[in-house]
């Protein structure tokens, strides 16, 4: 009986060729650097932390907007640097322009009127100063501050200085306290509390200053 043919050939050799080298390296970076979608979509939730982020990567578009809260800030860690000009409302400013000559009489005399806007609810710092020229040597005064025309803070004594004729006795009242959000008008008013002197006052200024809440004391 003739022999038959054998119908096995032999598998021809798979050569490690260097265009196989370079697609299997550029299949591999496309699903694991480039494609970096590909391999987040196989973490699990929550899976990664601190230690799988390498130090410094983490950039300002990676944040969501309003991630970055109070409570996440350290105290007292945040330098003068760190925070845009009036961006916390510190430092905001408003100064009526100095006024001319009043007299003063038994009942208040508004001396200075000032608006100023408050973009948060916080505090702020009234400063009265005026130039005195007092009626005789027993003249006092009072003064006090207003907000949108109520009375705010206390009444503050002051002296009204020598007899000589001459606006020489420079006095001041300080006070700060608590505003809300919004544009407000601050007075200064003076009064004299003997009205027989003629006291009189020259130059009357108000300056307020905003803070916000948690940046006084």
């Amino acid at each position: 009986m003739p022999a038959t043919a054998s119908t096995d050939r032999p598998r021809p050799r798979r050569r490690l060729t260097y265009a196989n080298v370079v697609s299997t390296l550029a299949l591999v970076v496309a699903v694991a650097g480039g494609g970096g979608a590909a391999v987040a979509a196989g973490l699990a939730k929550n899976s990664v932390s601190s230690p799988q982020i390498r130090n410094g990567q983490v950039k300002t578009v990676d944040l969501a907007a309003g991630a970055v809260t109070s409570k996440k800030v350290k105290n007292r860690s945040l330098a003068a640097k760190d925070i845009k000009l009036r961006s916390l409302g510190r430092g905001r400013v408003a100064a009526s322009p100095a006024g001319p000559i009043v007299g003063l009489a038994n009942p208040y005399t508004s001396v200075a009127t000032v608006e100023l806007t408050a973009p948060a609810d916080g505090y702020v710092v009234l400063h009265g100063v005026t130039s005195v020229s007092a009626g005789d040597t027993d003249t006092f005064m009072n003064g006090r501050f207003t907000v949108d025309g109520a009375i705010a803070g206390r009444t503050h004594y002051l002296d009204g200085g020598d007899v000589d004729g001459l606006f020489d006795q420079s006095q001041a009242q300080l006070e700060v306290i608590p505003v809300t959000k919004g544009r407000h008008t601050y007075g200064w008013q003076l009064r004299e509390a003997e009205v027989s002197t003629y006291a009189s006052v020259y130059g009357s200024q108000l300056v307020v200053q905003f803070f916000p809440e948690g940046s006084i004391g």
